[in-house]
């Protein structure tokens, strides 16, 4: 089951283009996957409009993802991001210290 970031008690934000990021349950090669599609129209534009839009949400995600490690992924040390955006699908490796795979 999927929660969004943005509802998660522990998690403090009121930027509401984290409704569209989801920490799932599942795992895969031992990375918790951590989804992001729109979930809303605030979810849209920042993943669907400009180039400029999708790269400050892909380094928020980033950001609030490494400062919040311990709340999303008690049992590795890094999660699967996959982004699904109309202008590009991005999936990538994020360990606990914020470095890029």
């Amino acid at each position: 089951m999927a929660k969004s970031i943005y509802e998660m008690p522990e998690i403090k934000t009121k930027d509401k283009r984290f409704k569209s990021v989801f920490v799932t349950d599942q795992y895969f090669e031992n990375c918790l996957i951590v989804g992001v599609e729109a979930y809303d129209n605030v979810g849209y534009n920042a993943l669907n409009t400009t180039i400029q839009r999708f790269d400050d949400f892909y380094m928020a995600i980033n950001k609030l993802l490494v400062e919040n490690f311990e709340h999303i992924n008690q049992k590795t040390d890094k999660v699967r991001v996959i982004i699904h955006s109309e202008m590009r699908t991005n999936e990538y490796i994020l360990t606990k210290s914020g470095e890029i795979f």
